[in-house]
């Protein structure tokens, strides 16, 4: 798959992170799984959220589909691989905030570099942008 020349990431866009190989390694397997960049997008445009609710909206994203429309073993899927793995990375990273008494999903602290890098990565589309076109409205 070929990169258009204006969604190359320069060499300056590596430097402007201050970060070291090791970390931009990091940041590159963290936003490698687009269940992660999508729940990354749907809390920056929607802010914190249950995280049931994030699970929805993660499964009309990759499913296409309204969550009506959605079976529950295709919403169970996405679930136990957000609890198990996903939230987990990004956690780890203190790129989101699991308030797990409130089930609340938030970003946290380094959530900003990230979004940054979601941008380059899926071409800046909003994530109701995307919701609106895989919902076909």
């Amino acid at each position: 798959m070929s990169v258009h020349t204006s969604q190359r990431l320069e060499s300056t866009d590596l430097e402007d992170t201050g970060s070291n190989s090791a970390e931009i390694d990091e940041i590159f397997a963290l936003l490698s799984n687009s269940r992660r960049r999508a729940a990354l997008r749907i809390l920056v445009d929607h802010g914190p959220l249950d995280f049931g609710d994030l699970v929805d909206m993660v499964a009309e994203i990759e499913y296409g589909r309204p969550i009506e429309d959605i079976s529950g073993n295709e919403r169970h899927t996405i679930y136990v691989s957000m609890q198990q793995t996903h939230l987990g990375r990004l956690e780890e990273n203190d790129i989101v905030k699991r308030d797990r008494d409130t089930g609340t999903v938030e970003l946290g602290p380094n959530a900003n570099m990230m979004t940054e890098w979601i941008s380059k990565i899926d071409g800046g589309d909003s994530i109701g942008s995307k919701l609106k076109r895989a919902l076909k409205i």
